[in-house]
């Protein structure tokens, strides 16, 4: 397999230090599948496989990662954003503070570990409006989903395709959307929502047969802040273990 050459490249959406403003710096190098495999033995993670490709629906990418530092989670209308590892914990606070401005959001609680640091975002969407309204309206009632719009929106950068939440949606999100009465019964472990946020992704173009990684460091500016929060020279770390999705 042809691999990518190792390239660094850093950018900033701004020079001065701005309320919300996030800045990423991304570093490439080679890799392959089969290490990240082994991995996901025992860490959390995600291994998505492609080989079609059509413009606006389907990649053609191959991409993966271990131990991502952010898990948001979700049940009804209640998520949860926990830190995973010391970089979650910086990344956390960048989250609240977009969370805490989306309209979606009824309450958002910030839980702290026993350190003191940030360690969990625990919140709950408001409730549709019920009005009559058109379908591609109805789709943007609050929502789980609305959470994943407002971190997919924060993360955005153009020229970075991979970065996002990767991980598993449960059919029962259609009931956020639907007045459907449930008639089964549910597990009360079961979760409608559960999307890792990596800083670290593989990615594997089959066509092209090369393979690369790209790995992602975040700065958050606060208005007003001396010093931002970032997650340079911390550790790319997870806890080992069987760890379901």
């Amino acid at each position: 397999m042809r691999v990518a050459s190792a390239v660094a490249r850093w950018w900033r959406d701004e020079e001065v230090c701005e309320e919300g403003a996030v800045d990423g710096w991304k570093h490439s190098d080679d890799e392959t599948v089969e290490a990240l495999v082994d991995d996901l033995d025992e860490r959390r993670g995600v291994l998505l496989a492609s080989s079609y490709e059509f413009p606006g629906r389907y990649a053609r990418w191959t991409v993966g990662f271990s131990d991502p530092p952010v898990v948001l989670s979700g049940r009804s209308r209640d998520f949860a954003l926990t830190a995973l590892n010391a970089r979650g914990v910086v990344m956390l606070a960048m989250f609240e503070d977009a969370l805490r401005g989306a309209g979606a959001v009824a309450a958002l609680d910030a839980v702290r570990g026993a350190d003191g640091d940030l360690a969990r975002l625990v919140g709950r969407v408001a409730e549709p409006s019920g009005a009559v309204m058109a379908e591609e309206d109805r789709s943007k009632e609050p929502s789980l989903l609305s959470v994943v719009r407002c971190i997919s929106s924060l993360l955005y950068h153009p020229d970075e395709p991979q970065l996002g939440l990767y991980g598993a949606l449960g059919y029962d999100l259609m009931f956020q959307f639907e007045p459907i009465e449930p008639t089964l019964e549910r597990n009360a472990e079961q979760r409608d929502v559960v999307l890792y946020v990596p800083d670290e992704i593989l990615v594997v173009d089959r066509r092209e047969n090369s393979a690369w990684t790209v790995r992602y460091d975040f700065n958050w500016c606060v208005a007003g802040a001396t010093k931002a929060l970032e997650t340079r020279g911390l550790a790319r770390a997870g806890q080992p273990g069987p760890a379901p999705v």
